[in-house]
């Protein structure tokens, strides 16, 4: 909020004479970038220019660039530089707090773009992973966004669109999927693509390389827009998610599934069912379950299966969430069950912490089917013999002890539980064992 105390002129002094302004004013200068002041007295467009400026000043340079293996720049910059550039970027967004404080963001100041350019600044800040973001300057920038929101939501969806279209789109034009058509429809019959190595260099993705900031705003940009707008927004959004998906970096895949999981809470079971894109999506996540140790370091391994297996639960809600279709709901879970769960015990070797997650989706996959995943107790007799699965077979069973023990206690769910073990001889067995016991 303004300082109500300070006049005019001392608000204007003190941005303009802060350590913060002369550091960005000198890194302008160096890049060739234009001086901004606001002169002695500034109306909202000189503000909305000068914060535009500072926001270009800091976005993230080429200090943080990651290098393609097909570049013919492999050096990548000192930790005196990156931890220069971070530095910078700190005191940029501090700029731009003391801005807000006394000219609070407004998101109609000034020039659409300007605006959207200081949008998919503070975006990029949003992710504490990126080597970019300090603390400081993660928790600055949600301050700003938050602000900015609660100012101005209607145009604020406007500039949404706006950042998809000019800063998102752009970056991802030479990443094409053969799997789309122009309107972000699944393609009918999709010619091949041969592989070029042209493909992975810096010149044709920049949003991996120079620019990989953007990932990060455009899911940011998800997170925040509603289901009209991911409607209007489809051929925008679509292209990029498959493209990180397909990726051939672990980092890519994850971020891409952390981009669908925030699609999908926002997207109407008839959009995907229109436009086909409920099976593009399952037939690019179903192959990230058998992402294991030795082919995948394990660390990378626990983090894409972790929003993996999210995603896909998601995934099967959003396609089929109506009672009606619990049938078919069922059938994908079924598929994520055996393709990844028991599959994956069977590769994970002696990788503990992949097993453990596997138990722990196991549980997940329980409470999400309830008493229709007892029929995976009856999975191949004689694989279920093996250590890895007995683990699984000892979790499951467990499971089917507290179902039992809720049937008693509600009647409805009892009574459902009783028809499946009527028509289920298997599940008499199994029943029968745990009562004996």
């Amino acid at each position: 909020m303004p300082d109500e105390s300070l006049p005019r002129d001392h608000l204007i002094a003190r941005i303009t004479q802060s350590p913060e302004y002369e550091t960005l004013a000198a890194e302008a200068h160096a890049r060739g970038l234009a001086d901004v002041s606001l002169g002695n007295s500034p109306d909202r467009a000189t503000v909305a220019r000068l914060r535009s400026w500072a926001a270009e000043t800091i976005l993230p340079t080429d200090a943080f660039a990651q290098k393609s293996p097909y570049s013919e720049e492999r050096t990548r910059a000192s930790s005196v530089d990156v931890e220069r550039a971070r530095s910078l970027k700190a005191a940029g967004l501090r700029l731009l707090v003391r801005l807000h404080e006394g000219f609070p963001f407004v998101a109609e100041d000034g020039d659409e773009e300007e605006e959207a350019l200081t949008i998919t600044c503070l975006a990029s800040f949003t992710d504490e992973r990126d080597a970019w973001v300090t603390r400081g300057a993660y928790e600055d920038a949600r301050v700003l966004l938050s602000q900015s929101i609660k100012n101005s939501s209607r145009l604020y969806q406007t500039l949404m669109t706006r950042i998809l279209q000019h800063h998102v789109k752009p970056l991802f034009a030479k990443s094409k999927t053969p799997l789309l058509t122009a309107q972000g429809r699944k393609a009918i019959n999709p010619l091949p693509v041969a592989f070029e190595t042209i493909d992975v260099d810096a010149v044709n993705k920049p949003w991996k390389y120079r620019s990989s900031h953007i990932v990060t705003v455009f899911k940011w940009v998800l997170e925040q827009i509603d289901a009209p707008l991911v409607e209007s927004n489809w051929p925008l959004i679509i292209p990029p998610i498959l493209t990180l998906l397909d990726d051939a970096s672990v980092e890519c895949k994850i971020r891409g599934c952390e981009s669908l999981l925030s699609l999908l809470k926002k997207t109407h079971s008839s959009l995907l069912e229109r436009t086909g894109l409920g099976e593009v999506f399952r037939n690019a996540l179903l192959p990230l379950l058998l992402y294991l140790p030795t082919l995948t370091p394990e660390e990378e391994s626990l983090s894409l299966l972790e929003v993996v297996y999210t995603t896909l639960i998601e995934l099967a809600r959003a396609r089929h969430p109506a009672d009606g279709q619990r049938h078919l709901r069922l059938k994908t879970l079924d598929q994520v069950f055996r393709y990844g769960i028991l599959q994956g015990y069977s590769h994970a070797g002696e990788h503990v912490k992949i097993a453990e997650l596997l138990v722990q989706k196991t549980t997940s996959m329980v409470h999400e089917m309830g008493i229709h995943f007892v029929k995976h107790l009856t999975v191949d007799e004689e694989k279920g013999r093996s250590r890895e699965l007995e683990t699984v077979r000892q979790r499951i069973e467990e499971t089917v002890s507290l179902l039992v023990a809720i049937a008693k206690k509600d009647a409805s769910f009892g009574d459902e539980m009783q028809a499946m073990v009527d028509a289920d001889p298997r599940l008499q067995r199994l029943l029968t064992r745990k009562e004996s016991s």
